[in-house]
Protein backbone atom coordinates (compact mmCIF):
# COMPACT_ATOMS: atom_id res chain seq x y z
CA UNK A 1 0.00 0.00 0.00
CA UNK A 2 1.13 3.63 -0.75
CA UNK A 3 2.13 5.79 2.41
CA UNK A 4 -0.03 8.26 3.14
CA UNK A 5 -0.22 10.67 5.27
CA UNK A 6 -2.15 13.57 7.11
CA UNK A 7 -2.40 16.50 5.04
CA UNK A 8 -1.42 14.90 1.50
CA UNK A 9 -3.59 15.03 -0.96
CA UNK A 10 -5.03 11.72 -1.88
CA UNK A 11 -7.58 10.32 -4.78
CA UNK A 12 -10.15 7.73 -4.64
CA UNK A 13 -9.51 4.94 -7.17
CA UNK A 14 -12.31 3.16 -7.00
CA UNK A 15 -15.47 4.21 -5.55
CA UNK A 16 -17.32 3.19 -2.35
CA UNK A 17 -19.93 0.61 -2.09
CA UNK A 18 -22.43 2.55 -0.02
CA UNK A 19 -22.16 5.72 -2.11
CA UNK A 20 -19.70 7.87 0.98
CA UNK A 21 -17.11 9.04 -2.71
CA UNK A 22 -16.60 7.96 -5.96
CA UNK A 23 -13.50 6.97 -7.78
CA UNK A 24 -11.40 9.98 -8.96
CA UNK A 25 -12.72 11.98 -5.85
CA UNK A 26 -10.34 13.91 -3.93
CA UNK A 27 -9.58 15.02 -0.66
CA UNK A 28 -6.90 15.93 1.70
CA UNK A 29 -5.88 13.02 4.38
CA UNK A 30 -7.38 14.05 7.47
CA UNK A 31 -6.35 10.91 9.80
CA UNK A 32 -4.33 8.24 9.49
CA UNK A 33 -4.61 4.94 11.67
CA UNK A 34 -3.20 1.49 12.28
CA UNK A 35 -5.94 0.06 14.08
CA UNK A 36 -5.06 -3.34 14.66
CA UNK A 37 -2.29 -5.94 14.13
CA UNK A 38 -2.65 -5.95 10.31
CA UNK A 39 -0.35 -3.50 7.97
CA UNK A 40 -3.79 -2.10 6.60
CA UNK A 41 -4.27 1.58 7.78
CA UNK A 42 -7.13 3.61 8.09
CA UNK A 43 -8.10 6.99 6.32
CA UNK A 44 -10.17 9.68 7.75
CA UNK A 45 -11.04 12.02 4.79
CA UNK A 46 -13.82 14.24 6.74
CA UNK A 47 -17.39 12.58 5.80
CA UNK A 48 -19.15 12.77 9.25
CA UNK A 49 -20.08 9.62 11.25
CA UNK A 50 -22.58 7.29 10.67
CA UNK A 51 -21.41 4.61 12.83
CA UNK A 52 -19.39 3.70 16.13
CA UNK A 53 -17.75 0.46 15.17
CA UNK A 54 -15.11 -0.08 12.29
CA UNK A 55 -14.45 -3.68 11.26
CA UNK A 56 -11.29 -4.78 10.00
CA UNK A 57 -12.19 -7.32 6.81
CA UNK A 58 -8.90 -8.36 7.00
CA UNK A 59 -8.80 -9.89 10.96
CA UNK A 60 -12.11 -9.32 11.53
CA UNK A 61 -11.27 -7.23 14.63
CA UNK A 62 -14.13 -4.81 15.54
CA UNK A 63 -13.05 -1.33 16.77
CA UNK A 64 -15.06 1.66 18.56
CA UNK A 65 -15.10 4.76 16.39
CA UNK A 66 -15.37 7.52 18.58
CA UNK A 67 -14.22 10.46 16.79
CA UNK A 68 -16.96 11.57 14.66
CA UNK A 69 -15.63 10.88 11.36
CA UNK A 70 -15.64 7.88 8.79
CA UNK A 71 -12.50 6.11 8.43
CA UNK A 72 -12.06 3.71 5.33
CA UNK A 73 -9.33 1.25 4.09
CA UNK A 74 -6.16 3.00 2.72
CA UNK A 75 -7.31 0.29 -0.15
CA UNK A 76 -9.04 2.88 -1.74
CA UNK A 77 -6.80 5.67 -2.08
CA UNK A 78 -3.05 6.64 -3.70
CA UNK A 79 -1.77 9.60 -3.25
CA UNK A 80 -2.40 12.50 -6.08
CA UNK A 81 1.37 12.80 -6.41
CA UNK A 82 1.73 8.76 -6.67
CA UNK A 83 -0.75 7.53 -8.74
CA UNK A 84 0.73 4.58 -11.06
CA UNK A 85 -0.75 4.01 -14.59
CA UNK A 86 -1.04 0.13 -13.05
CA UNK A 87 -2.90 1.34 -9.92
CA UNK A 88 -5.99 2.54 -11.93
CA UNK A 89 -4.81 -0.20 -14.76
CA UNK A 90 -5.72 -2.81 -12.05
CA UNK A 91 -8.59 -1.24 -10.83
CA UNK A 92 -10.27 -0.95 -14.18
CA UNK A 93 -9.65 -4.91 -14.57
CA UNK A 94 -11.30 -5.77 -11.10
CA UNK A 95 -14.38 -4.01 -12.33
CA UNK A 96 -14.34 -5.30 -15.68
CA UNK A 97 -14.08 -9.38 -14.22
CA UNK A 98 -17.09 -8.37 -11.84
CA UNK A 99 -18.86 -7.27 -14.62
CA UNK A 100 -18.37 -10.09 -16.35
CA UNK A 101 -19.25 -11.98 -13.34
CA UNK A 102 -22.90 -10.23 -12.90
CA UNK A 103 -24.00 -10.75 -16.24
Amino acid sequence: MSDITVGMEIVAIKSHKKNYFKRYDTFPARGVESLCSCPKKWINIGIAQTCNTLKCKKCGTKHRNDTGFMWFSESYFRPIDDIDISDVDSVLQEDFFEFIERT
